[in-house]
């Protein structure tokens, strides 16, 4: 079993859902029960037993990755019928499964040997889910070692960057210094926006030269051991106006305002509200267009998340991002974005990275 994130949680889901077993094709669910890491392969939990399924190409893999966990060569894509021979050996009845990780033509196959074998099938994504928010003390100390080396790469950044600089070539930088840095992966592709182009939250890097009264907007994470990480930082540059000053200190107040209302026992909408009231009462409430934040963990958008229509109540060891922005259309905007532990009656900030705004 997985010694980071303690694989005995499954028996949570067995009491709760009443199953006997789970079947399971997610890649970070396979991670989070089994400690493989590649993108091929199908874990099944029966009962008390582990076995992990995947061909000639990753068994090796399958067998040094994984602890108390059976693993089982496949041939010839012939999943389903040994997955079938399983759930037989150990008389399953009531099978959870993670619906929506089958296509059409799965799902069809996988219904027959439910059926003709008599087996419930119940979907448990939404448990798994739960299960993952919230973080062991292993989990939150590789998000934040993930956080910490968008920061240190940040600050690196910031030394090669200035008026005439490209976005692509930003971006470019940005993920070279992580990378180099013990990251293994991106969290998401690299938003570097800067002109017009910051006023689109998640515009792509263009071909475009930061020009003097820009801000940029850099939103990024990487993968560190399997972590993610998210942030976000606006930048001016050169000469910028009253109202851009204007609504980085909105944002920013926002945010602060909003992170200092988070711990344990609150609602996840109420944290959205706190930040949209907010900036709606600074005269700028039409212009933050998205949701307050979002969980992170083996994924970068996990739940539960800072919305208004998300009514989870926090719990310790959630890990959630809080990105309040403002945009102007074809003008201008700001976003600020830090991760956050939830706490008993606070929340940690583990984002050490400045706030306040920088002009180069």
């Amino acid at each position: 079993m997985n010694n980071i994130t303690y694989a005995y949680k499954y028996k949570e889901i067995f009491k709760s859902k009443g199953i006997d077993g789970y079947l399971i094709k997610n890649i970070h669910n396979i991670f989070y029960f089994t400690g493989y890491t590649n993108d091929t392969g199908i874990a099944l939990i029966l009962g008390d037993k582990f076995y992990l399924l995947t061909d000639s190409r990753f068994i090796v893999q399958a067998r040094n990755e994984t602890k108390d966990t059976e693993t089982i060569l496949v041939n010839n894509n012939n999943y389903a019928s040994i997955i079938e021979e399983l759930l037989i050996t150990h008389n399953i009845k009531r099978l959870g499964i993670e619906s929506s990780q089958f296509n059409i033509v799965e799902y069809q196959e996988y219904d027959n040997i439910f059926a003709k074998n008599k087996i419930e099938i119940i979907n448990i994504e939404d448990s798994i889910n739960n299960l993952r928010s919230i973080k062991t003390d292993e989990e939150l100390e590789l998000i934040k070692q993930s956080e910490l080396i968008c920061c240190n790469a940040l600050e690196l950044l910031l030394d090669k960057i200035s008026i005439g600089s490209n976005e692509k070539d930003i971006a470019c930088e940005l993920e070279y210094i992580m990378k180099r840095n013990k990251a293994s992966d991106l969290s998401f592709n690299t938003i570097a926006a800067s002109g017009t182009n910051s006023s689109i939250p998640h515009a792509m890097p263009q071909d475009y030269n930061i020009c003097d009264g820009d801000f940029l907007t850099l939103d990024f994470g990487c993968i560190y051991k399997n972590y993610c990480s998210d942030m976000t930082r606006t930048f001016a540059f050169g000469s910028i106006s009253k109202e851009q000053t204007e609504i980085y200190r909105i944002v920013k107040e926002a945010q602060e305002f909003a992170i200092s209302k988070i711990k344990a026992g609150v609602k996840c909408s109420d944290i959205d509200k706190f930040a949209r009231d907010y900036i709606t009462e600074q005269g700028y409430g039409k212009y933050f267009t998205h949701s307050l934040g979002h969980s992170v963990g083996l994924e970068v958008h996990e739940t539960p998340t800072f919305s208004t229509k998300c009514d989870t109540i926090l719990e310790r060891n959630m890990v959630l991002s809080v990105e309040p922005g403002i945009y102007i259309d074809n003008k201008y905007g700001v976003r600020i974005e830090d991760l956050v532990v939830i706490n008993e009656d606070s929340a940690t900030n583990i984002t050490p990275f400045t706030k306040e705004l920088i002009i180069k």
